[in-house]
């Protein structure tokens, strides 16, 4: 496939989800307060139409920044079965990364570029972080950056989409086990919730150690390097 097919095929999925999603929005926008009560009242009976409206409400919560990740999660654990409920969650958390990304690298928008550039941690790691741009996103998304942000940041860098959502899951999956695994047993007690968060602090406590490190390596160079 040409580049040029890939782009036009990239706008069309961006087009595409827009339209989907716009009355969704629409009913966010317009009662925050009530939007959860309703989505328990009106979610169907089916198994694959509760999929399709989970992953609906991932996509949503890639543009929707009050929507939370974990939420959609924590419903998604609670609906399905935990093999159902992991695969959903896996499939929406690709989903709701692509939206930002796709705006990030095809539009301007004002707004987000402003957020983008008054973020602290996005400064300190375009100043200190100049390596690949995979471990650049697994970063980023280990360390807990908000996804729309996060994910509009990478679509400006002009990140390969296949990289960006491979980096990305591998980044969002630790925290995602955590929730996929209280919404199914709806309990902190068993032992695979604490193993798995066990785990998810650890890796984030490596990628700070190892970013702290990296800044402050790059600073000392930076010291030396000055007249």
């Amino acid at each position: 496939m040409s580049k040029t097919s890939r782009r036009c095929l990239e706008l069309a999925a961006a087009l595409l989800a827009g339209a989907v999603f716009l009355a969704l929005l629409l009913l966010v926008l317009g009662n925050p307060q009530e939007f959860p009560d309703w989505l328990l009242l009106h979610m169907p009976e089916g198994l694959f139409p509760r999929i399709l409206m989970v992953l609906a409400l991932f996509a949503l919560q890639g543009v929707v920044p009050f929507l939370m990740y974990h939420t959609v999660v924590l419903l998604s654990s609670m609906l399905f079965p935990f093999p159902v409920a992991l695969a959903v969650n896996i499939l929406g958390t690709l989903l709701c990364m692509v939206p930002p990304y796709l705006a990030g690298r095809y539009l301007k928008i004002p707004y987000l570029e402003q957020r983008v550039a008054e973020n602290q941690l996005l400064r300190r790691f375009r100043r200190h972080h100049t390596g690949s741009r995979f471990l650049l996103s697994y970063l980023l998304r280990t360390l807990g950056l908000s996804n729309s942000m996060c994910s509009f940041f990478l679509g400006t860098l002009r990140m390969p989409l296949r990289d960006f959502l491979l980096s990305g899951l591998l980044g969002i999956l630790p925290g995602m086990l955590c929730s996929s695994i209280l919404g199914s047993v709806k309990s902190v007690r068993t032992p695979a919730f604490w193993i798995t968060l066990g785990c998810h602090v650890l890796i984030f406590l490596a990628a700070l150690v190892y970013f702290k490190q990296k800044e402050r390596r790059n600073m000392h160079e930076e010291r030396e390097t000055q007249p």
